[in-house]
């Protein structure tokens, strides 16, 4: 992972502005759990301005806590690009929850749960592929999985 002050002069070129006190809070904090999918997720772009439009995330854990869709929704590496705002009763940590990283763990394996939770996934995402991939429906949750739009040069990594 790159430093606090580095993610924050990134985002500030991508934003072209300064971070307001919400996305300045979400680059500390970018484990989010939704109260709505009661799932989490890492966020990897933590402004909704700049390209593209919208935040990024990376599933975590399978919405409504079910064993069934670990395979379909985490372990493929699924991110979402998406418009919504944050809802008041969401969550935002440092560091996932334990209990949430061993679960991560047991189901992906140490070596990609590491991956997922540490790794500077922004440059080695083709943004124009993101966009373009052909959304599917992973237990419930639109994305894209990571192999899709992965950056050539960067498969030597974990996932």
């Amino acid at each position: 992972m790159i430093s606090f002050s580095e993610q924050m002069q990134r985002w500030g070129r991508v934003a072209d502005r300064p971070l307001n006190k919400f996305e300045q809070m979400v680059v500390g904090r970018p484990f989010k759990y939704s109260s709505y999918w009661r799932s989490w997720s890492r966020v990897i772009k933590p402004i909704s301005d700049g390209y593209p439009i919208g935040y990024i995330e990376l599933n975590i854990t399978p919405i409504f806590a079910s064993n069934e869709t670990w395979v379909n929704s985490v372990q493929p590496m699924i991110m979402r690009n998406h418009l919504t705002p944050a809802d008041k009763k969401d969550l935002f940590e440092s560091e996932l929850p334990p209990v949430e990283l061993q679960a991560l763990i047991a189901n992906v394996g140490h070596e990609d749960a590491m991956f997922m939770l540490n790794t500077d996934l922004w440059p080695m995402m083709d943004i124009t592929k993101f966009l373009s991939a052909k959304r599917g429906f992973y237990a419930g949750k639109a994305g894209v999985p990571f192999h899709e739009f992965r950056l050539l040069g960067t498969e030597g990594m974990s996932a």
